[in-house]
């Protein structure tokens, strides 16, 4: 395979990993906005509310509503290890039942920072965050189709104990099971 051949396939995982992990922030923050709608109780919290801002809402499902899209916005400018922390405190929820899966998360998550905000080239903030050795600033981590599928795969993985673990404590609504759809 020719350099430039290469480097059009590691271009198109690149792009294939990042809307990957971007389906799984997107799904962290769907799952937390239907906890809080479900359970308002959740947002439960010091802060005070303005009146004006009360009296925006006509009834009390889309003030809630709004609150729980409120919080979860400023839940999703956290890092993922600040981010199970807080729902660990505030929700008794962890988005992650092992270190080893929060770590692995946090590499993933600031992987697709880097190939975002950097082309993949290492710099000290993902040296920092990711805690990967043998890494150098400078350095591209160039995407392939291995590190696609293992990402896609642990991520689906802990998306799957999520909805099973947040389900159950939060008595979410349940969607179909993939069996029913023959999947």
């Amino acid at each position: 395979m020719q350099y430039g051949t290469l480097r059009v396939a590691w271009a198109s995982c690149r792009m294939a990993f990042c809307a990957g992990v971007d389906n799984f922030l997107t799904y962290i923050s769907e799952v937390l906005t239907l906890i809080y709608r479900t359970k308002p109780e959740a947002l439960r919290s010091s802060q005070t509310i303005k009146t004006e801002e009360v009296l925006r809402h006509k009834c009390m499902s889309d003030l809630v509503s709004a609150l729980a899209e409120r919080r979860v916005y400023e839940l999703a400018y956290k890092g993922m290890a600040d981010l199970n922390g807080e729902l660990s405190r505030t929700l008794g929820f962890q988005l992650f039942t092992k270190a080893s899966e929060l770590q692995r998360a946090v590499t993933i998550v600031e992987l697709r920072n880097l190939a975002v905000h950097n082309r993949s080239v290492v710099n000290a903030v993902f040296l920092s965050r990711a805690r990967l050795k043998g890494l150098k600033v400078g350095k591209e981590i160039p995407m392939n189709a291995e590190m696609l599928l293992a990402a896609v795969n642990f991520l689906g993985a802990i998306v799957t104990g999520i909805d099973e673990r947040a389900g159950e404590k939060f008595d979410l609504p349940r969607p179909i099971h993939r069996k029913d759809c023959c999947l």
